[in-house]
């Protein structure tokens, strides 16, 4: 298990349409991206030096100043699933969060993943039984978007599959317009945010993509 090369990002590419995590990857995104300071991308490799298994994260820091470690993807070839894999890099990347600085590890897992979320659990993370509809825009803002409510907080994130702006805090109409117009204005991919009623986040140009559940460990 090491941190991907520059020259293996087409590898990672074909990895994650294998998992179906993503069906048009960006191998240049991906190349880039790894490489950033506050990320760490690790694969496993077969012994014909094939790639097998990888894992994504990377930090963040809260509206109260924390600073996270967001894993954020996990993908095991199907060929490879069930010889424990996943929660080796699952251990390894929450140690180099550790040694990083962060305090809380995290992970966003869609509801039917049962697989993924059992090894976070086998991994000491804790599952939070509350589902959580996550719902995105790349809607334009609306004319004269407002400004940002004090009790709302917006937090970039750059993956290896896309950029965008998430709403933390309390949302509400104005909080999901102010995202859009932060995404509009930097050319990033998506607005998105958890546990928005329905009707509020269509009204303002959202869409759910599904349904999920954080995992969290105390580092």
């Amino acid at each position: 298990m090491r941190q991907i090369t520059q020259t293996e990002a087409p590898a990672l590419a074909q990895l994650i349409r294998a998992t179906g995590l993503d069906h048009n990857p960006d191998p240049e995104r991906i190349a880039r991206v790894s490489l950033e300071s506050n990320h760490v991308t690790l694969i496993e490799t077969a012994s014909d030096e094939s790639l097998i298994g990888f894992v994504d994260a990377f930090s963040t820091i809260s509206q109260e100043g924390i600073l996270r470690w967001e894993v954020d993807l996990l993908g095991v070839h199907p060929a490879y699933r069930g010889q424990g894999i996943a929660q080796s890099l699952i251990r390894e990347v929450v140690r180099r969060g550790q040694v990083f600085g962060a305090t809380t590890s995290r992970a966003l897992v869609h509801v039917e993943n049962a697989a993924s979320a059992s090894a976070f659990q086998r991994c000491g993370f804790t599952l939070n039984s509350a589902i959580r509809q996550l719902f995105v825009s790349d809607d334009q803002p609306a004319t004269g978007s407002s400004s940002l409510p004090p009790e709302t907080y917006l937090l970039p994130v750059t993956t290896l599959t896309y950029s965008g702006v998430w709403v933390e805090g309390v949302v509400s109409p104005q909080a999901l317009r102010c995202a859009q117009a932060v995404r509009a204005r930097y050319h990033w991919m998506i607005a998105g945010a958890l546990s928005v009623d329905s009707h509020m986040a269509r009204g303002t140009g959202y869409h759910m993509v599904g349904s999920y559940r954080w995992l969290n460990q105390s580092l």
